[in-house]
């Protein structure tokens, strides 16, 4: 299991805090705060890291917007995995989908 990195500029306090919880989660990320803005950057292994990444970013006190550039390895296969829960799990029961 790789360790979390983080990179930061620009706003070191708020930069600081937002480093601090996004290395919870497994991967390299990169952060940048200009203004309570911040940026995100790197590689995730799936969707799930990605917007977890984003979440936790939102939860520091003094983040006014987040803008999440994290790049996700298996995109595509991840991608299927999401919609095809979202088809299993569709409350309109009697609908055929044909997804291909």
């Amino acid at each position: 299991m790789e360790n979390s990195s983080v990179i930061g500029l620009d706003d070191p306090k708020l930069e600081e805090k937002v480093q601090e919880v996004v290395r919870a989660i497994e991967g390299r990320f990169y952060v940048v705060v200009k203004d309570g803005h911040v940026f995100l950057s790197g590689d995730a292994k799936n969707l799930d890291f990605k917007n977890r990444v984003a979440a936790l970013a939102w939860d520091v006190e003094g983040v006014r917007a987040v803008t999440n550039h994290i790049r996700v390895d298996n995109l595509e296969d991840e991608s299927y995995r999401v919609l095809e829960n979202r088809v299993l799990n569709c409350p309109f029961k009697g609908v055929d989908l044909l997804v291909s």
